[in-house]
């Protein structure tokens, strides 16, 4: 969490005598001299779905009540500033106050960056990845939920169970070297009205095992997960298979989910531990 006062130059130069002419009905939106800015509370880092909210500390300065008023602007990629949200606050003359901001979201990977124009202040917050337990869901930006469910090791699969629904039961297969199988269960869902929405590919989930990156093999996989169009309050589940050393236990299994928009990067990490 950041915090740090601060004084603005405008606020110098009033408590050194300087003053402004106020408006008729008291209201300022820049630092004209009649508010110290004391402190904003930020987070420096945040996950991905989050909504934050800003505290921000000013002190009246001037010899009457009066109301302090800013927007809050938004950078990201280097663009241009916009707008987010506007607080506002009045205080008696020499009174100090905290204002919040509504609760801003925090969608996509990266670092947005945040102003106060009234005291030309910037601060930065870090989107990371969201961390999830296996059985927990990541509502995308765009209507999609998806959850990676769990897993089972088998050493040769399809194993009896798996293929229990099968008109015909395929040859069970063993993977190569001293590995065992590992067999991930994802779950995707549109929850849009409307609106189809592309499921994620196979390729855009990545499964690793004490850091170690294992390879998909969905030619064994009895029911494959597989991507695509997924219409309007519609589910797709499916099986994703790994080779994986034996002895691999399920503390050891971290899986992720990553896209590109054109809105910005998004992802999702499960594990044991979340």
């Amino acid at each position: 969490m950041r915090r740090r006062p601060f004084l603005s130059t405008a606020a110098l130069a009033a408590l050194a005598g300087c003053s402004t002419g106020s408006d008729a009905d008291g209201q300022t939106a820049d630092g004209s001299g009649r508010f110290e800015l004391i402190d904003i509370e930020a987070p420096n880092q945040v996950p991905s779905t989050a909504k934050v909210r800003f505290t921000i500390s000013v002190r009246n300065v001037g010899s009457e009540r009066q109301t302090f008023s800013t927007p809050i602007e938004l950078q990201t990629d280097g663009g241009d500033w916009r707008t987010v949200d506007t607080v506002s606050l009045s205080l008696d003359a020499g009174e100090t106050g905290d204002v919040q901001t509504a609760q801003l979201p925090m969608p996509y990977l990266g670092t947005r960056k945040y102003r106060l124009p009234a005291f030309d202040e910037t601060w930065a917050v870090e989107i990371s990845p969201l961390q999830l337990s296996f059985g927990e869901s990541y509502l995308v930006p765009n209507g999609l939920i998806v959850s990676v469910i769990g897993g089972k090791f088998e050493p040769e699969y399809p194993s009896a169970s798996s293929s229990a629904n099968q008109t015909a039961t395929p040859t069970p297969m063993t993977p190569t070297g001293e590995n065992m199988w590992l067999i991930m269960r994802v779950d995707v869902r549109n929850r849009l009205q409307d609106e189809s929405l592309q499921a994620p590919q196979p390729a855009q989930f990545s499964l690793t095992t004490k850091g170690t990156q294992r390879q998909l093999d969905q030619d064994v996989a009895v029911d494959p997960y597989e991507g695509g169009s997924l219409a309007s309050r519609t589910v797709r589940r499916g099986s994703l298979v790994y080779a994986v050393p034996s002895g691999t236990e399920s503390a050891d299994i971290t899986m992720s989910w990553e896209a590109s928009r054109p809105e910005g990067d998004v992802r999702a990490i499960w594990s044991t531990s979340g």
